[in-house]
Parts: structure tokens; sequence; C-alpha cells
């Protein structure tokens, strides 16, 4: 049965529908369509056109057309003498010629038209969402206009033409996409990858760029003069961008977006730069770097506008709501990196300047007891392979205690620091002075020639004599004189490794001490003593040592008592230790100082093992690197310490008194040393956990964000890791959770009144979850406690043995998205 125009139309639009959900390449089903209209208008060519990025309309399919037909008409610029199709890409409405070689409307076309015999032209326009894209033509080689059925198959045909090249723009921006995509995974990869600032932003711009989407990327901020200077480039352009410099003196809607998104602190972007009038002044470079598209997006640095990222594209209609999004996370996930950056640089530098703590005395600033063992080795080896002598002195001061009864601690440290300026310039840079404690000094002369070390080191003594031989003005108090007595032994001549020389040169020094009353000269060398003794081999564990201990533990104890008041009221009055210390109530303090007088007297009990310090140190390491005790807090307790415990040995026999240091000094170089390796795995685990970015662009978000704050949860010191979010009703609710308590803490959060609340005026409006969501900015408390915005809340965390909380608000693209709150089991953590 032969069927009509319009049933053929139907049963064809069916199948072009049927083939296009199977799978069928777009182009074939635009040669189909094309065909269909050619078998229903003898005579015509079908057509259809495509509008490109850059607005040119290229053919996208013609299958009757001769190829070379094609090509002359393809990148046709609409306009209104751009031939039919030019002016439906124009003007949007359908445009019918029925004789081209009258018809003003080709006049742009008319030498072509000629040459191909074109006489009329009737061309519909295709269109999204209202938007035109592209056009349908029959173009025929006669004069005339449509009948009533050719202006249905224009308009059916132009329709389903929609259809396939709508089906086409989506395909493009799926592969668009995945572009982006890999261009954001490549961004992330180059951001982990590379270490330097400059290194990161280079090769993230360069990575960019490479994909097909940008031509160019650059990251620019203001210099000192206003003018934009670029740190980072990468693409087509990038010279003339160097050299123009925008300024931000240039205000208005016509100042370049990298200034507008500068000034205003958000993203700016234009879809469509050559017919954009506000940036008239830069179109020759747009042009000729075939940039049709801008993003300039803000790039945060510490919570503060650091750089501007731009793209530029050589598409038109690039940055479509989905893709400024994708290029945001970007240039948060490059804020983050640099963040991290900065975190890393640092720590760096905080773990150099606390491995250069660590080996400093707090008080004089010069080498401490550690600086000493790691220097005096190193110094004897560098003897041996030059085949030079290298003397040992170890310094007592006279009549130092009376100093510090008569005119108290406060200047008794001022005469120390003193002393210690003025043995640095008596002491020449080639040798080596470092404080033990008290009023306890090491002196190491280096390079000592062998045959002339006699006349070489009376020299040397004689000039660090000149530290004390001018009295210390006191002030008001007056002018106050000190002595010093000294031991030096030399190697190899009296010991060959730092331990024995060390103990040498004490009991020459106690030797000297001996005839201090009669002696000649205020330093003794050699090792001979009233008292023969022989090296043996040493643990600080064993039957000797335990003995030793025994014997001399009553003094132990009163040392560890008066040390930690000591130790704890000097603490005070430091800004970093003080801080901690505020954390803690009158209690706790007291009890602070009693469990570390504690402490030191277990370190010290012959019954002690090294299996039962080395626990209990790595406990308190742990504690200590949470809570921000630092490492040369620590040396410096060791060296005071010491300095009490020497005090308190004073009238031991030198052999005995230099053998109940050694012990001492070993168990609490092990305690100091396992609590340093702790708190480094500590610091560590919280700079890995650092270093590994969030995946913010995982698919399955609920899975990702529960990985994290799973492993945010195991780090040391977190009770619980939340992701709380506020319900239509303004009552926050608990979306994510992880840690060891984060079944107690939900079932607090049960109770009446204890979840927290955006309301303001209740009490669980007052917290720190609420605040952060508020401000927008990070709340934390050092105290839980006692701090006076948890109030709500502190009875009933007793029990989780909460002790300090950080609230961290998280903004998403537009605005505030969750607060993450984590709960600390230390406080000052």
């Amino acid at each position: 049965m032969h069927q009509t125009m319009g049933q053929q139309l139907v049963s064809f639009t069916t199948k072009i529908l049927n083939e296009l959900a199977q799978g069928r390449a777009s182009e074939d089903l635009a040669r189909e369509v094309c065909l269909f209209a050619e078998a229903w208008s003898t005579g015509r060519v079908a057509s259809i056109t495509q509008l490109d990025d850059q607005g040119r309309l290229h053919v996208f399919s013609a299958p009757s057309a001769p190829v070379s037909l094609i090509e002359e008409f393809s990148g046709l610029r609409p306009g209104p003498y751009a031939g039919s199709c030019g002016n439906v890409a124009h003007r949007n409405e359908p445009v019918i010629v029925s004789d081209i070689d009258r018809d003003a409307r080709w006049d742009d076309l008319r030498t072509a038209a000629s040459h191909w015999k074109l006489k009329s032209c009737w061309s519909w326009p295709v269109c999204q969402d209202g938007k035109i894209i592209g056009t349908f033509a029959l173009t025929g080689m006669t004069k005339g206009d449509p009948d009533v059925d050719q202006r249905a198959l224009l308009e059916a045909c132009s329709s389903l033409a929609g259809i396939v090249l709508v089906h086409t723009l989506v395909k493009r921006q799926e592969i668009s996409q995945r572009h982006l995509y890999r261009a954001l995974f490549g961004a992330v990869e180059v951001l982990i990858q590379h270490k330097s600032e400059q290194e990161m932003t280079q090769a993230l711009c360069e990575r960019l760029s490479a994909d097909a989407n940008f031509s160019a990327v650059w990251l620019g901020r203001p210099a000192p003069d206003d003018r934009f200077e670029v740190l980072a480039k990468a693409g087509a352009g990038m010279m003339q961008i160097v050299e123009a410099r925008p300024s931000l003196v240039e205000a208005g809607d016509d100042a370049p977006l990298i200034v507008r998104a500068w000034r205003q602190k958000r993203a700016f972007f234009s879809n469509d730069v050559l017919a954009d009038a506000s940036l008239k002044k830069w179109h020759p470079t747009f042009a000729k770097n075939s940039w049709s598209s801008l993003l300039a997006v803000p790039v945060l640095r510490s919570g503060k506008l650091w750089a501007i990222l731009v793209w530029a594209s050589p598409s038109i209609n690039t940055f479509d709501h989905h893709t400024v999004d994708l290029c945001h996370r970007v240039a948060s996930l490059l804020g983050q990196s640099l963040d991290e950056h900065d975190l890393k640089a640092k720590i760096r530098a905080l773990q150099l300047e606390e491995a250069q703590l660590a080996r400093t005395d707090s008080l004089t600033g010069l080498p401490n007891r550690l600086a000493l063992e790691e220097y005096l080795p190193k110094s004897l080896a560098r003897a041996e392979r030059h085949h030079r002598v290298v003397a040992v002195g170890m310094i007592d001061l006279d009549d130092f205690k009376p100093v510090n009864d008569k005119y108290g601690h406060e200047l008794g440290d001022f005469l120390l620091q003193g002393l210690a300026q003025r043995f640095q310039t008596s002491v020449r840079e080639s040798n080596f002075i470092a404080r033990l404690g008290g009023d306890e000094f090491v002196v190491v002369f280096d390079d000592l020639d062998d045959s002339h070390a006699a006349e070489q080191l009376e020299a040397a003594v004689a000039r660090l004599h000149q530290a004390v031989e001018t009295p210390f003005d006191f002030g008001e108090q007056g002018l106050v004189r000190i002595g010093m007595t000294m031991g030096v032994v030399l190697y190899p001549q009296d010991g060959e490794k730092p331990e024995e020389l060390l103990r040498c040169a004490d009991v020459a020094m106690y030797q000297a001490k001996l005839h201090k009353a009669d002696r000649t000269r205020w330093w003794y060398q050699g090792t001979n003593s009233e008292e023969p003794f022989s090296e043996r081999a040493f643990d600080p564990f064993g039957e000797d040592a335990c003995a030793l201990l025994a014997a001399v533990h009553p003094y132990f104890s009163v040392a560890a008592v008066n040390f930690s008041d000591s130790f704890y009221a000097d603490l005070a009055r430091e800004n970093g230790p003080a801080e901690i210390l505020q954390a803690l109530t009158a209690d706790e303090l007291e009890h602070l100082k009693k469990a570390q007088a504690a402490h030191l007297t277990s370190l010290l009990n012959p019954d002690n093992t090294l299996q039962g310090i080395t626990r209990e140190a790595r406990r308190l390491g742990k504690i200590h690197a949470l809570i921000g005790v630092t490492g040369s807090w620590m040396t410096r307790a060791m060296s005071l310490y010491r300095g009490f415990l020497r005090s308190y040995l004073e009238n031991l026999l030198p052999n005995e008194r230099y053998r109940a240091l050694r012990v001492a000094d070993a168990r609490l170089q092990l305690d100091i040393e396992v609590q340093l390796d702790l708190m480094q795995k500590v610091t560590d685990s919280y700079n890995l956990y650092l270093s590994h970015p969030l995946d913010h662009i995982h698919s399955r978000w609920l899975e990702s964000a529960q990985a994290e704050l799973d492993a945010l949860a195991k780090l040391p010191g977190i009770l619980v890791a939340q992701v709380l979010r506020p319900m239509a009703n303004g009552i926050f609710a608990t979306e994510l959770d992880a840690g060891e308590k984060a079944r107690e803490l939900d079932a607090v959060l049960h109770l009446p009144g204890m979840r927290p609340v955006l309301d303001t005026r209740a009490p669980a409006g007052h917290g720190l979850i609420a605040r952060a969501w508020h401000s927008g900015q990070v709340q934390h408390t050092d105290d839980y406690g006692r701090d006076d915005r948890t109030k709500t809340w502190q009875e009933a965390f007793k029990p989780l043995g909460v002790r300090s909380a950080l609230a961290i608000p998280v903004r998403g693209a537009r605005e505030m998205e969750f607060v993450l709150i984590v709960l600390g089991e230390w406080p000052h953590q």
C-alpha cells in the first residue's frame, strides 16, 4: 500500500530514534536524513551544517554534494549576506531564497553559487533549547519556492537533524569531560610528584595546557608595582602575557578577567572573548592565539588569596557550570598542595631547629652533652687520621654555689650566660666548648702538634682562663669574682675512647679540686689519682651499676623532687611551655610535678630494667609529642637534672661520683632517645596522613570520605572524628564518624540537649561546631574541660576522656557543606 510522505516521516523518525538508541554513528544517521529528504524533493541536494565553537558553519553531512562543493562552503561565518544557511544562523529563523541570482542575501557567496549553478536554497534552523546549533537545507539548480509538503519535510528533517546534532554534541561533551577528568587526575599526579613550588606550578600548567580543551594555562599574582607577574605558564601566547602584565590599576567592567578575579576574590569567565566588548583591548592577543574562552580562578594559600589561575580555550562556550566547577577543584588542589608544601617546609625547618635546640644548652647557648657526644668521636677520628693530639678538659667553677645561695638563681644564670659568652670569644673556632649542666663544662682543644702539645696547651688554657679574670658586674649587687678548676687529659696518650677521656678528665679535675688551697695553677693534667682504678665494661643495668645506684638512690630521690619544682617554674616563664601548662588545673600541675619526680626516681631505681624504662619512655614519648613538648625541652631537662645530681653527689669520691653519674647519664639518655624516637614516629604518622591529598572527585563520595575519616581517627591521640551537617530543623546530624570512642559519643549526642544546633540562642548553639559553621573559621580548644564554649558538653564528655577539640568548617563551591570535628585525648593537642 502506497504511504504518504507524512506516514513515511513517522516511520522514518521512529527508525532514526531506534538506531540512535542502539548506538549507530551520528554521521550515518545524518546521511540517512539527507537521503530521505532528497527522495521526496527530486532535483535538490540536502545538507546539514553544524555551528562550531568559533561560530562558523561546517557541513556535517551532504552525501549527494561533490567534495569540492562541501569544502568551498565549509567554514562559513553567519551574516546577512552569507547565503540561506548563513542567514538562518544569523537570524535563527527559516530562510527561503527562491532566486539566488537576484537575492542580496547571497551577495557574499555569489561567485560560488554561480560556479555551482545554484538557483534556490531553502534553509531551516536546527536548535537546542532555542539556541541555533546548525541548519538543514535543500538546495536546487532550479528557481522556486517550496510547496506545503516540502515545508513540512524541511521542518521535520530539521528536527531530526537537531536530534542527530545534539547527540553529536553530547558525545563531544562526554569526550571533553573525559579530557577534563584526565587533566584533573593528571593535575593531582603532578601536584603529588613535584616537590618544589616552582616545579609544581610549572608542571601543573604544562599538564593542563596539554589537554585539547585548553590552549594555554598560566598562574599570576600582583608584583609590588601592582602589575601581574607570571609565576608559571604553558601554551600559546605566553610571551605576550608576560610582556603585557595586566595592572590592578585597571578597574571597572573592562578590566582583564585576572584583575577582576583578584579584586573580587572570585572566578570570572567569558565564553566568547572576541564578542565580549569589555575585553576589546585584548582582542588582538586573543585572535592571534586563537583564544575563544577564558576563565580566571583564585588560588588560596593558607586561607588567603595568593594567585589567579587562568585557562584559555580555543573554543567558545567551553566554561559551562561543570567545567568551571572542575577548574575550581584544580585551583583548590593547587592551594592545598601549596599548603602541604609550606607545612612540610615548616616541619623541616622546625626539625632542623629542634635538632639544633636539642644540641644546644638553653641557658647559655653553648653546645650541650648531646652535641659533645656527637662532636668528640669525630674530633678523635680526625686526630687519628692526621696524627694529631686532642686535649679534653673538664671544668668546674669554684665557689659558684655560694653565688647562687647569696644572689639567687636568676643572677647565677646571668653569670653563667656571661661566662659562656667569654668562653666563646676566648676559645678558637677550631676548638669546642660545651656545658654539661650546672657549673660543669667540657672543652676540647683540637689539632695539637704531638711534639709541641704541652706549649700549645699552655697557651690555649691561658686564653680560656681570661673568661674569669674579669669580675662579673651584678649591678647594684656589685662585682662578683669566681674561679674555675679544670682537669685535662690528652688523646691518645691518656685514653682512646671518648668515655674514657671524659672520665679521666673528671678525675683529674677532682685531683685539682683536692689541692685547691696549695695548687700552683688552676688546672691539672694527667690521670694519676690517689684512688687507682681500671676501666671495666660498662652496663647501666648490670650488677655493679645496680649496686652503685642502690647506694646513692637517696641522693637521686631528693634531687628529683627539687628538680621538678625548679624545672616547671622555669618553663612557666616561656611562651610555648606556658601555654601547655596553662591548660592544666592546679591539681593537675601538682600531679605532673610529682609524676615527673617519680619518673626520674624510677629511671635511677636499681630494680628498674631496660625493658621497663623503654616501655614507659614509649608511653611518655607519645604523650609529649601530642601535647607539644619539644626535644629541646627534654634535653634541657636532662641537662638541668644532671646538674642537680652532680651537686647532690659532691661528697662522693671522684671515681664513685663519676661512675654514678655515668650510670645516670646512660639511663637518662636511653629514656630521652626512646621518647624522641616515639615523638618523631607520631609526627611522621601525621605527616604521612597529610602527604596524601584528599580525593575530592571520587565518584562515591561517602565511601571516599569514610575512608579518609577512618584514616584520620587512627592517628595517635585521636578519640573521634565526625562529619556533621545541619538538618532542615537546624540540628546537626552525624553523617559520618570514626574512632575508638565513636559509639560512646553517638550515645552522648542522643541525650536531650546534647546535639549541636545552629540557633545561637540555645546553649547547644554556642559550641565549636556551630561557631565554625557560622564564622567559616576553624575553632579549637586546648582545654575542653574548662572552655566556656564547651560548657554544655563538659560533664557528658568526661567519661570519653576528651581534653582538646578541633572543628573545621568545609565549604563547597557556593556554600558551607559540613563541619569536621576531631576530639583529642590530651590537652593542647
